[in-house]
């Protein structure tokens, strides 16, 4: 069996993580142990939930002051490789 040593946890983080094992009845070790496993298992995000994830965290970027070249290559790149 392998073993993972998480370093620099926020208090707060472990906290919330003790409060949702104990709703789940199990320990914080056997809790985080089954959530790990699942998202080892769980197949690769769909290309369309990966993008709407990324556009959320770049989005800010929108208003960003772009040069119309540079506007061009996204729009056209854009156009090619989004569903």
């Amino acid at each position: 069996m392998g073993a993972i040593n998480v370093r620099n946890l926020s208090d707060g983080a472990k906290r919330k993580l003790e409060v949702k094992a104990a709703e789940k009845g199990q320990s914080l070790e056997c809790y985080i142990r089954d959530v790990l496993e699942s998202l080892a298992e769980t197949s690769p995000p769909k290309r369309r939930v990966v993008y709407d994830t990324m556009h959320g965290e770049f989005a800010s970027l929108k208003d960003y002051d772009w040069d119309a070249e540079n506007t061009e290559e996204i729009e056209a790149w854009e156009a090619s490789t989004l569903p």
